[in-house]
């Protein structure tokens, strides 16, 4: 299966969305998960699980 990141169409669409907002939720609470999660409406389990898919490094936002 091809990254969600890469290539066209939904999943791909979705891949970047999900990580952009992602990132700028971790930006806006500088790292913190349960505040991003808050935001988010999102339960901290899925925002654990996102960063994880995306290869997202909380620690690059605290």
């Amino acid at each position: 299966m091809a990254d969600a990141n890469e290539g066209d169409g939904y999943s791909a669409a979705l891949g970047r969305f999900e990580t952009n907002y992602l990132i700028g939720l971790l930006r806006k609470n500088g790292g913190n998960i349960e505040s991003a999660a808050r935001e988010a409406g999102m339960n901290m389990a899925t925002i654990y699980r996102k960063i994880k898919k995306y290869d997202i490094k909380k620690e690059d936002y605290s």
